[in-house]
């Protein structure tokens, strides 16, 4: 699967917040959560069901609270995430789970 990390906002700065696409269930995914010590403490965890999002504007819309929109450019985050699905019916293993911090 594919993961971006965006850079979160001053409002939750000790956020990891985590958009991607799931090749093997066809779903794009998002994950915000806090590393609490003993593990993460998860804030939202969208998109862990087969085929449950096939809109990279809809899991955006979960994260987008959480993400410095001055650095981050969801518009290309979003196309970034189209790009995933669509190459990852012929992409390569490790393309497949590339990772990127935006």
């Amino acid at each position: 699967m594919t993961q971006h990390y965006l850079t979160p906002n001053s409002a939750s700065p000790d956020h990891v917040v985590l958009v991607g696409w799931d090749r093997r269930d066809a779903t794009f995914f998002a994950r915000v959560y806090r590393d609490a010590g003993s593990g993460p403490e998860h804030i939202l965890w969208e998109g862990m069901s087969r085929g449950e999002y096939t809109n990279a504007t809809d899991i955006i819309e979960f994260v987008k609270s959480y993400v410095d929109t001055s650095k981050v450019k969801l518009t290309k985050v979003t196309a970034a995430l189209y790009r995933d699905q669509y190459d990852s019916l012929t992409a390569t293993s490790a393309q497949a789970n590339a990772v990127t911090h935006w």
